[in-house]
């Protein structure tokens, strides 16, 4: 049964929709499991760390259409923290951090993390090294989930407004 309806797809929309729909498919169950592994984090435990290094990062993007520069910034942030007397270093702000952003909210960013500033440091228990200092899902995580979502659902559409089953 299954066989047949993926024939009928097949002759009715062409290959490369096909090969399409499962890459957003398998890009999609990626994207849920790291998303489980966040969502783990809620339940890690916290020690108090110190910011050793923070800085602002600046990148030029240079549009290939356009030809024109974009500057994007971000901030970097090392920090360490002590968990069952070891110490460990770290420099993940938070999950799904967005790669660029305007210099104002970067610069908002960094003032959070002054150096020698004492922090909660969020470590995940059975792997130690593993740290975050801001747990949740941020913009850019809504983001992708809407992304996702939007194309599994209009491609979906598509492939059932052609396909009679």
């Amino acid at each position: 049964m299954l066989g047949h309806q993926f024939s009928l797809v097949l002759d009715e929309m062409g290959m490369p929709f096909v090969i399409i729909y499962f890459l957003v498919i398998v890009g999609f169950l990626f994207f849920l499991i790291s998303v489980c592994k966040v969502l783990s984090a809620f339940f890690w435990p916290s020690v108090k760390g110190e910011i050793m290094k923070s800085s602002l990062v600046k990148q030029v993007m240079t549009s290939s259409t356009t030809q024109t520069n974009k500057k994007m910034y971000s901030v970097s942030v090392n920090y360490n923290y002590y968990v069952s007397g070891k110490n460990f270093s770290g420099d993940r702000v938070r999950f799904f951090q967005a790669r660029g952003t305007s210099e104002s909210l970067a610069l908002r960013d960094l003032d959070k993390y002054p150096i020698g500033t004492q922090i909660d440091v969020f470590y995940k228990p059975s792997d130690p090294s593993k740290s975050v200092l801001v747990k949740g899902l941020s913009k850019g995580f809504f983001l992708m989930i809407f992304f996702f979502v939007g194309v599994l659902g209009q491609m979906t559409y598509v492939m059932f407004e052609h396909v009679s089953f």
